[in-house]
């Protein structure tokens, strides 16, 4: 069984080599068999790592979501989180411009609303004791689809600002309510953690 670190170096591996094949052909024309002759591997190897080529962009999405965006609340400030997740993006910026198209990766966007809610929720109350109210539950679930909503157009718009003002301008858009709730002071984010996205 491979370790952790292994088994994420192994995944970003068939995401570089996704994002290249990408350059040259839609995502619905990629095949797991070009994937696999991409990046020099068996296609048991591939499907030990991801059940199917849908979820080689929801793993990619999750983790950098996992190290940053989800941290939000708990090791993260609003900012730290933001930006680390946005650094994730734009170093695979192509691989997400292609993914949004309409031949790309249908569940993506989705995926990406749904399991911020959930995490959004989970931070609330398990790690700060915070009781979902319905004015809370709206707050989130507002807040979530619009940063999935400006954070496509950012991808489209050549990742114009950069991902420090970007971050700043999403932190703008969390309601003033839910923004007091989860502010924690600044973690002194290493580079350890804002390299781990790529």
């Amino acid at each position: 069984m491979p370790s952790a670190s292994a088994d994420v170096q192994m995944k970003m591996g068939i995401v570089a080599k996704m994002t290249e094949l990408l350059a040259d052909a839609p995502f619905d024309e990629i095949t797991v068999s070009q994937i696999c002759d991409a990046a020099h591997i068996s296609r048991s190897t591939f499907y030990r790592h991801f059940e199917s080529k849908d979820a080689v962009p929801l793993w990619h999405v999750d983790h950098i979501f996992r190290i940053g965006s989800f941290e939000i609340g708990r090791t993260l400030n609003w900012f730290e989180g933001h930006y680390i997740t946005l650094t994730g993006i734009a170093r695979f910026s192509l691989f997400y411009r292609r993914l949004e198209l309409p031949n790309g990766c249908p569940p993506l966007r989705q995926h990406s609303t749904k399991t911020h809610v959930s995490n959004l929720r989970e931070t609330l109350v398990t790690y700060r004791g915070i009781p979902m109210t319905d004015r809370l539950e709206f707050q989130v679930e507002t807040f979530c689809k619009t940063r999935t909503n400006i954070t496509k157009e950012w991808i489209y718009q050549g990742l114009t600002p950069e991902p420090s003002i970007f971050a700043e301008y999403t932190n703008s858009i969390v309601p003033p309510e839910l923004f007091a709730l989860l502010d924690i002071p600044s973690s002194r984010m290493s580079s350890n953690r804002a390299d781990a996205t790529g």
